[in-house]
């Protein structure tokens, strides 16, 4: 079995796909690992905001995604060669490891994408994203339950950015931001 601590064969503290998913280690801060995350992506996020269009932000979302999606893949197929089996017949391999937090870093990317450049806005926009993403509300709770593999460690983590990101818009339109 794997421990949430450790690595699978073939991954180094050190490899691009480990640095990546924990977006430069980050992930490896216990307890609240994707909290951690988040936080690291969060000056990446605030100089976007501040500097360029929500579609900066959208596009890096995006980016981080498809780039989670690849990192992911990688890492699921070490856990497999690891155990010898397909991920999906054995429980005791981890579907989402909690050290994997670029999920986090693209979430939070999204839910900026629809704030407006203002300490506020990110403020709320970092507590509503963690709050959706710890919560799993539906569809957070549908995606995280139901896809599995790269991608169900991904799209949970989307759906909280964009319901984050359209609760913030929404705040933004009535002016409570």
């Amino acid at each position: 079995m794997l421990s949430r601590h450790r690595l699978p064969d073939g991954l180094t503290l050190l490899s691009p796909t480990v640095l990546i998913a924990t977006v430069g280690g980050s992930g490896f801060v216990r307890p609240a690992s994707g909290t951690f995350g988040t936080l690291a992506a969060l000056p990446f996020s605030i100089y976007l905001l501040f500097n360029y269009s929500p579609l900066a932000l959208l596009s890096s979302s995006i980016a981080l995604f498809i780039i989670g999606l690849i990192v992911c893949t990688d890492w699921t197929r070490k856990q497999q060669n690891h155990a010898g089996l397909e991920a999906e017949a054995d429980a005791t391999i981890e579907h989402d490891p909690s050290m994997i937090v670029i999920d986090e870093a693209a979430g939070i990317f999204l839910t900026l994408a629809f704030a407006p450049p203002t300490l506020a806005a990110v403020i709320a926009g970092f507590v509503l994203f963690r709050l959706f993403d710890i919560s799993k509300p539906w569809p957070v709770s549908w995606a995280d339950r139901r896809l599995k593999g790269p991608m169900g460690v991904m799209l949970d983590d989307m759906i909280a950015g964009l319901m984050a990101g359209l609760l913030i818009f929404a705040a933004t339109q009535i002016g409570v931001l």
